[in-house]
């Protein structure tokens, strides 16, 4: 059985640098790790970082750009839906050819998509929380072996945001007009922020999950060790 562990937090929480250095550390020690998002890789031990679906996720984030650039909302949500389809064959092909002990994933399937539907969906905001996570669930039940929510302050995150830009601007001049995307300021981040809070009470009483908070306001590396050590005792 693969272990699956998923990292869920605001944009500007430490993803996916924690999920680098986590992957890399478990490869390190013997483990067959497959990261599926975008970037998808595959680190198995003793081995360089293999990237898979590189076209796919290369696709998917010149859509994303596109419809940011026009601020369609709608448009950006249909891409996102479109990946959760793509996801799924890049992790059955990961796990089909390199048969990894460890699946990680940098979006939770079921915190994320409520977070994040509320915004880029404004209508389903009418429905109950409850309802909407009802219709989450029965697109995808299974869970995750451990769900690491990433808890950040969205001043902090978008501080964070900022400071990775300016980072990319200096180390790769990208030529898109639009650097942030759409939901990357502070009103939307708090009301992002909100939306992972209610998911996580509604999930709160169901079995099936294991969400665990690690605050990442402070050092990189405390909070990186801290998921490492959750991620080892459960597989």
């Amino acid at each position: 059985m693969v272990y699956k562990a998923t990292f869920s937090g605001l944009d500007g929480a430490g993803k996916s640098t924690s999920i680098n250095v986590i992957s890399r550390t478990l490869a390190d020690e013997g483990y067959r790790v497959v990261h599926v998002r975008r970037e998808s890789f595959v680190d198995l031990p003793h081995q360089q970082r293999m990237y898979i679906a590189v076209g796919v996720n290369r696709f998917f984030d010149l859509m994303h750009t596109v419809a940011d650039e026009r601020g369609n909302r709608t448009l950006v949500g249909l891409i996102n839906l479109a990946y959760c389809v793509a996801q799924k064959g890049i992790e059955s092909h990961a796990i089909r050819n390199y048969q990894p002990d460890i699946l990680l994933l940098g979006r939770d399937t079921h915190l994320d998509p409520f977070a994040y539907s509320g915004y880029y969906f404004p209508f389903l905001q009418h429905i109950s929380p409850e309802k909407r996570m009802k219709l989450i669930l029965s697109i995808n039940p299974n869970f995750p072996d451990i769900t690491l929510y990433m808890e950040v302050n969205p001043a902090t995150a978008y501080g964070r945001i900022l400071s990775r830009i300016e980072r990319e601007r200096r180390e790769k001049p990208l030529s898109r007009k639009k650097w942030t995307h759409m939901h990357e300021n502070p009103n939307d981040l708090k009301f992002i922020r909100e939306q992972f809070e209610v998911s996580i009470d509604i999930l709160a009483s169901n079995s099936s999950s294991h969400i665990i908070r690690v605050k990442t306001e402070r050092p990189q590396e405390e909070a990186i060790e801290e998921m490492l050590s959750h991620i080892k005792r459960a597989n």
